[in-house]
């Protein structure tokens, strides 16, 4: 009873310290708990027993990534990548890490990455399944969104017109899908 409580305690200090925008219990908490695993694994008798060591191992690294990401990119990144060590067959693990990449801006491998985990035949729950398979066409759409403004700015500055605002552009975008409707 002793130690739920101060499980709860801790919880509770945890939280408390994330709303005040310090990660770092929270984040401690996770790498000593992914630590323990690691030491467990390496006192492990049968591979079964090892392996199920790692892959808690990796749930704490993947939790500590999760927490640090708002905070701090590279800590959660090498977290994330801690968790791929422990567990490299994990495709939340490479989820989280596509998506890093393309929050970096990192579009075209962030996608190649999806695209993998979208191949790699591994068992994954269904909303990474899903993630996965909504990310590969978004990423694309926003690639090719970004290339035609670039085209489209090359144009206007090559014909010597000057760019419109970004905010006119939606207008005409608005006002002809408008007058679209109306035919």
């Amino acid at each position: 009873i002793m130690q739920t409580g101060s499980l709860v305690t801790g919880s509770f200090k945890m939280v408390s310290a994330l709303a005040r925008g310090n990660p770092s219990p929270a984040v401690d908490f996770f790498q000593n708990r992914a630590k323990e695993m690691l030491q467990s694994a390496k006192s492990a008798r049968s591979a079964p027993e090892k392996n199920e060591f790692m892959m808690q191992a990796g749930e704490f690294y993947r939790a500590g990534a999760a927490v640090l990401r708002p905070f701090d990119l590279n800590k959660s990144w090498d977290s994330l990548c801690r968790a791929r060590e422990c567990d490299p067959q994990n495709p939340v693990s490479a989820m989280m890490m596509a998506r890093a990449r393309h929050e970096n801006g990192q579009g075209a491998k962030a996608r190649e990455m999806f695209k993998d985990i979208a191949q790699s035949g591994l068992d994954m729950p269904d909303y990474v399944k899903e993630y996965v398979d909504k990310m590969i066409p978004q990423i694309t759409a926003e690639r090719t969104l970004k290339h035609a403004a670039r085209i489209k700015e090359n144009y206007l500055v090559k014909s010597g017109e000057k760019p419109r605002s970004k905010t006119a552009d939606r207008h005409l975008i608005y006002d002809n899908d408008h007058d679209a409707d109306r035919v």
